[in-house]
């Protein structure tokens, strides 16, 4: 069996969605003839906490090294403990701590978690040593991982694969304050798709600007996905409910819906008597439960915050409809990762999007009622036919087959097999 090592900052018992991928990826690769080896950080201070995901992961060979990461730091110099405690799922980093990251974001390029570099290429080495891996995937954001992934290919001569979970110039999560800074990102994109043996987005249209800003193709589309392992048998409800899985951030902000559950309490209120909306994730904005006061809809609207994996999955099973946010620039390119689980689910989906590469990929699937987030009487013509056709609507079927994470995974063993040889 061959070997091949990640290199992923982020991964468990650190939680929430960006995690799900090389989780997936690692869990199912054994059954392709592939052995995963895991070089990432010990636990450090970070948003969220999901210990139920290691139990995915317990085959595989995992290294932990230290880092100088600014959240390690501070932490050690406040004298918390390196690993939150197991009994919360949520560590709280205070607004002091995350203002602070946005400062050393703006100097430390091309991102904080270069200062990771020393201790991740030691690793990377030790495990060589050990016992020599066949290859390299480094999978992103951080961004900063593929100058180490070809770093480590170079020096030991080692195929290597860079995985785009975003876009790092233009991209969503790294925003470039200044044109100095988009041109080092461009630069450095480039010179990763230039140098590594293969390259792979999460979305067409990501492939697509990868292929044209770096001039290198091909870039393989390997989407994320969902686990049909991961699905409950769903427990019957009274109520009719709608739930939302994520966190609320500036790109999914449920404020839109709430407005139009604010007008239907007061025109449509004997046909909302018996639904629920119910939101799981963490709020980054800090203001959706005011929201909601604000309203006057805590009866109608409940918010849980930040839940395991496995517990919102449950939550996801045991719902009659999904609420999907998803609102972005005119030029942004990204598919949320629950879309997948979403239509995995086979259940009626309320989204609200005007992401292109969203709208696109919910167009061809049926059963899914899509809006502007701006637009409140398609989002409320939307709700009343939900509810109003809640008998026949649980009759719809999607082919998700090739979003599945094994089918996924079986084309990232293809595509190792491939640089390999």
């Amino acid at each position: 069996m061959k070997r091949v090592l990640f290199v992923s900052y982020y991964f468990p018992p650190l939680g929430m969605g960006g995690i799900q991928r090389i989780v997936k990826f690692v869990r199912y690769l054994p059954e392709y003839d592939w052995h995963p080896v895991v070089l990432t950080v010990k636990p450090v201070a970070y948003w969220a906490y999901d210990p139920s995901l290691e139990r995915q992961v317990k085959h595989a060979e995992i290294a932990r090294t230290d880092s100088l990461d600014p959240q390690r730091l501070l932490a050690r110099i406040k004298g918390q403990k390196k690993k939150p405690a197991r009994t919360s799922p949520f560590v709280s980093l205070t607004k002091k701590t995350h203002f602070l990251n946005k400062i050393l974001s703006f100097i430390i390029l091309p991102d904080t978690k270069i200062l990771w570099w020393f201790h991740a290429i030691a690793g990377a080495k030790h495990l060589y040593h050990k016992a020599p891996y066949d290859a390299i995937v480094t999978s992103s954001p951080p961004h900063s991982v593929h100058l180490i992934g070809r770093h480590l290919a170079t020096r030991l001569g080692i195929p290597w694969i860079a995985d785009f979970r975003d876009q790092w110039a233009g991209g969503v999560v790294s925003h470039e304050p200044t044109f100095l800074h988009r041109k080092l990102y461009l630069y450095w994109q480039r010179q990763t798709c230039r140098h590594s043996d293969a390259r792979i987005a999460v979305t067409p249209e990501i492939g697509r600007n990868l292929e044209q800003e770096t001039g290198v193709a091909p870039v393989t589309i390997i989407r994320n996905g969902y686990d049909p392992n991961d699905f409950y048998k769903p427990e019957k409800s009274k109520a009719f409910i709608f739930c939302h899985c994520g966190s609320i951030t500036r790109f999914a902000n449920p404020v839109s819906l709430l407005d139009a559950l604010q007008v239907l309490r007061q025109t449509q209120e004997t046909l909302l008597s018996n639904v629920q909306f119910k939101f799981l994730g963490m709020d980054v904005t800090g203001t959706f439960q005011n929201e909601i006061d604000y309203r006057g809809l805590q009866d109608l609207v409940s918010w849980r915050g930040y839940r395991s994996h496995d517990e919102a999955m449950r939550h996801l099973c045991n719902s009659d409809a999904l609420i999907l946010l998803a609102k972005g620039e005119k030029e942004a390119r990204f598919v949320p990762g629950k879309v997948y689980e979403y239509l995995g689910s086979q259940k009626p989906i309320l989204a609200l999007t005007n992401v292109k590469d969203t709208c696109s990929l919910l167009k061809s699937f049926p059963g899914v009622w899509l809006c502007d987030p701006e637009d409140q009487n398609t989002i409320q013509r939307s709700i009343m036919e939900i509810v109003k056709n809640k008998s026949s609507i649980n009759a719809v079927t999607r082919d998700t087959h090739s979003m599945t994470r094994q089918f996924q995974t079986q084309q990232l063993a293809m595509l190792l097999n491939q640089i390999t040889g």
